[in-house]
């Protein structure tokens, strides 16, 4: 649970859990020690019955771990190669949306920045709703994303890829200073994953905390 994101989510669930007269304890695979059989095991004596599964770390899709003998609710799409019902953003709609919101302040030409690790651990689902609002709004205009494979790799390659395509407006995947910051003053910055619904910068708030509540209203539904 390193990053804020993830923390939010474990706390909304242990909150929401507390209020449905459960208790959410936490266990780490990467734990010293620590194996699926052993962890199972465990589970088992201490009589837990359902799992909420942690987004995993990196790009890994899948877990080593026999959950035939639980009730498993997903955080977040990125255990995609696992059978277990998943909670998440809409990442397809908010990017479309985040398209939309962008002509109606009179953008035309606007360019998607982001990773090609990120969209492949979300299933290019920010990338496909751009796409689609693009080709709604303007079928003849088809602007090829910047989609390098790491971060660090964006901000040298933003500025021309402005250029050349003449971009009015740059939605960006994550609200990132060292990538937003080298953007042309004259561009309009939109971000796909803001902190806070009132900032600096314009974009979607992901409601990491109504996840966190849904995924364990889901998990009880289920053991129920």
């Amino acid at each position: 649970r390193d990053a804020g994101t993830h923390r939010s989510f474990f706390a909304a669930a242990a909150t929401r859990a507390t209020e449905r007269g459960f208790r959410l304890d936490e266990f780490a695979l990467s734990a010293p020690n620590m194996r699926p059989e052993r962890l199972s095991e465990l589970l088992r004596v201490r009589g837990i019955h359902g799992v909420l599964v942690a987004p995993l770390p990196g790009q890994q899709v899948s877990l080593d771990f026999d959950f035939s003998e639980f009730a498993v609710v997903g955080l977040g799409t990125s255990v995609s190669q696992t059978p277990i019902d998943r909670i998440a953003d809409d990442h397809f709609y908010a990017a479309k949306l985040a398209y939309e919101q962008c002509r109606a302040l009179g953008y035309r030409r606007i360019g998607l920045s982001i990773t090609a690790s990120i969209s492949r651990r979300l299933e290019h689902r920010w990338w496909s709703g751009y796409l689609v609002a693009q080709q709604q709004a303007a079928p003849r205009l088809a602007i090829p994303s910047l989609m390098p494979e790491t971060r660090d790799q964006i901000p040298p390659l933003l500025n021309g890829w402005i250029s050349r395509h003449r971009l009015d407006a740059v939605i960006f995947a994550l609200r990132d200073e060292s990538q937003m910051g080298c953007a042309p003053p004259h561009v309009g910055l939109v971000s796909l994953s803001v902190p806070q619904p009132a900032g600096q910068v314009a974009g979607i708030k992901q409601d990491e905390a109504g996840l966190g509540a849904g995924a364990v209203d889901l998990l009880v539904a289920t053991l129920t």
